[in-house]
């Protein structure tokens, strides 16, 4: 039986230069999303930068779906995992790590 589950996070104070969305399950690495620099334009106004990674799927075929959404303020992502593992929920681990320069 397939079931799903979401998790939700968000992080205030992100750098505007991007980073990386990491996803982990039982502290292996499943899967790492580049995440762009804010977009910023010639008047100065500054865009927000969203990212949509569907469809990846790790050895075990449990599918996770990502949406992140990076503005000024927070950087905010959802993250829809479809297994069959009824454990699984406890082993997923996820990380943001900012790019600095």
């Amino acid at each position: 039986m397939h079931i799903k589950f979401k998790l939700i996070g968000e992080k205030y104070s992100p750098t505007i230069y991007g980073g990386y969305f990491i996803i982990y399950n039982n502290d292996i690495e499943v899967s790492i999303v580049c995440i762009p620099s804010l977009t910023i334009s010639n008047d100065g106004n500054v865009f927000n930068s969203i990212i949509k990674e569907s469809c990846i799927y790790d050895e075990c075929g449990n599918e996770y779906d990502i949406d992140i959404v990076l503005s000024i303020n927070k950087i905010i992502w959802r993250l829809v995992i479809e297994t069959t593992d009824n454990i699984l929920r406890d082993k997923i681990k996820v990380e943001y790590q900012p790019t600095y320069f």
